[in-house]
């Protein structure tokens, strides 16, 4: 017989609290198709999508605390959708079918691209 308490189910508050702390995700090499379900994380600031198959940078309007993102190694043919981002500072799109450098000019904080 197990002796103890036991653990409780976590709940969707104690979950969306906790996403709301997040300040760093990684989710590089996870055959990542397209960026969506990030709601909820308003302090992230690092975002590191290296390494997937994403074709379109979108949904990330809601991020406004991102200062770093990484979308290097992937299928993006267009700069687009960084429009909210403000405090990006590094943005990395290396490797990508990006024919023409376009679409960072709200992101003046950039300091390395």
């Amino acid at each position: 017989a197990l002796r103890g308490s036991v653990p409780q189910p976590v709940t969707d508050a104690e979950i969306l609290d906790t996403i709301a702390e997040v300040t760093e995700l990684r989710l590089s090499f996870k055959d990542v198709l397209k960026i969506d379900n990030l709601q909820g994380f308003q302090t992230l600031q690092v975002l590191c999508l290296d390494n997937n198959i994403i074709k379109n940078i979108n949904n990330l309007d809601h991020l406004v605390s991102l200062t770093w993102l990484d979308l290097s190694f992937n299928c993006i043919r267009e700069i687009s959708g960084l429009d909210n981002l403000l405090k990006l500072t590094d943005l990395s799109l290396f490797n990508n079918m990006i024919t023409n450098i376009a679409g960072i000019e709200p992101c003046n904080h950039l300091q390395c691209l």
